[in-house]
């Protein structure tokens, strides 16, 4: 029930917002799991979810001619996180990993909400 309702709620500010991860991520950490089956079940979210916007973006001319080289400037910063990321988690208990996703939660939502 509890994931069904994470779902939904995820494909709710997914359409509206793109902040589709949030659910997921409050979902996997109150399911208890260990560190490597929560980061297993987050990125095939991210990575199909991503495909599926990416592609309705290509088909739907979202995307300007500014598009690509924003993304291609980013991309150091994000294969580097990634890496940063991984080495982090490898060092971070259970408990600690779960403080961790719920700040960074908070300081997207306080950023969302300034932002706006």
């Amino acid at each position: 029930m509890w994931s069904s309702l994470a779902g939904i709620i995820s494909g709710i500010l997914g359409s509206l917002y793109n902040t589709h991860g949030v659910p997921i991520v409050i979902y996997a950490t109150l399911s208890k799991w260990q560190t490597k089956e929560f980061q297993n079940t987050v990125q095939a979210h991210f990575l199909f979810t991503s495909i599926f916007v990416v592609l309705g973006q290509a088909t739907g001319n979202v995307w300007t001619d500014k598009t690509i080289p924003i993304f291609l400037i980013t991309l150091p910063f994000l294969i580097a996180a990634t890496f940063i990321g991984k080495k982090l988690a490898k060092k971070t208990s259970n408990h600690n990993f779960e403080n961790w996703i719920y700040l960074l939660i908070g300081i997207l939502g306080i950023l969302l909400f300034i932002s706006k």
